[in-house]
């Protein structure tokens, strides 16, 4: 009995999250939304890995540029605004200030439906998922803002040995291979650690304390399931941004094609059809894949979470060891 309790659990939990995401495509919707506050710490360690460190950068400025992800470009944006007039400046600012917090508000309704839909025993319609609790909404949007802290200060953090030892060239690769492993192990935590508060608040409606207390301790009961968990998804949503990638690439090729040809035409009109239906078609791509990738994490940690919240299973680890007979 013992040994069919701890039987092979990720396989069947990653069979069941892919055919819920699947066959429940307003999941999808939900996804793409809940996508604009998380990642599954893959962005945020792409991005890591994407930032070269400058030994001549101010400590200061060097954290305000992992802080906040394209901080010079948005710098230079912003200073356009003392130049057009103090009126147009303003309007552009309150509807810049209303979409993000429209886009905030349904990726907080969205994390919390990606659970409810997981977990629901049926197919439920997409405005019912979205239908949340004031307290609720309250609760995960200060997950979201402390999960988002953390890895701006883990982000800025992890660049300052890289930039005293940008100098020395092997101690630099060392260092930044070094940095690169602490980090994702963190980011994967911290993603790990987010959802399942979510998933308490959005299951069990619990209180923020509840549900951190909650998910903190379903981590340190079962640490290696749940850090192989999310190991596991995190790679997974990697392999997904990496296909999504080789399709944008491979819908270059007619883009190419179709826009010399425009070219050649010498019509101007044509030409710009071209590049954005292009744009819309590889938009759209990145979209739906980033929905389905964001939903399939949700709905694999859901049911990892109602999974530990009972009888929990064995680590691959463990069974590795078993397997083999190692000590």
């Amino acid at each position: 009995m013992a040994n069919k309790k701890h039987e092979a659990a990720y396989r069947p939990i990653l069979k069941k999250a892919w055919k819920i995401v699947r066959t429940r495509k307003e999941l999808w919707v939900l996804g793409i939304f809940a996508g604009f506050v998380n990642t599954g710490a893959v962005l945020e360690v792409a991005f890591r890995v994407s930032q070269p460190a400058e030994s001549n950068s101010s400590l200061q400025k060097l954290f305000a540029e992992n802080i906040i992800p394209g901080f010079d470009a948005w710098r230079l944006w912003f200073v356009q605004f003392g130049v057009i007039e103090t009126w147009r400046a303003i309007l552009v600012g309150l509807i810049i200030l209303a979409v993000i917090i429209a886009l905030v508000a349904l990726a907080v309704c969205s994390q919390h439906g990606l659970v409810k839909g997981t977990l629901s025993r049926s197919r439920q319609k997409t405005m019912d998922l979205l239908k949340l609790p004031k307290r609720a909404c309250w609760k995960i949007l200060i997950v979201d803002i402390m999960t988002k802290i953390l890895v701006a200060i883990m982000l800025a953090v992890s660049t300052i040995p890289l930039a005293l030892l940008s100098s020395q060239i092997f101690a630099n690769i060392a260092a930044s291979f070094v940095v690169l492993l602490l980090f994702i192990a963190i980011m994967v935590t911290l993603s790990m650690l987010s959802i399942l508060t979510i998933a308490s608040i959005a299951h069990r409606g619990h209180s923020l304390h509840e549900a951190l207390v909650e998910a903190w301790g379903i981590f340190r009961r079962h640490p290696l399931a749940t850090f192989e968990t999310a190991l596991l998804v995190f790679v997974i949503h990697l392999l997904g941004g990496i296909i999504t990638f080789m399709i944008i690439m491979v819908l270059w090729i007619p883009y190419l094609i179709a826009y010399l040809a425009a070219v050649l035409t010498t019509t101007t009109a044509l030409t710009a059809i071209v590049s954005l239906m292009t744009a819309g078609i590889m938009l759209l791509v990145v979209l739906i894949a980033g929905g389905i990738l964001t939903a399939f994490q949700y709905a694999v940690w859901s049911l990892i979470y109602q999974k530990l919240r009972g009888k929990g299973f064995l680590p691959k680890v463990h069974r590795f060891r078993k397997t083999f007979r190692i000590v």
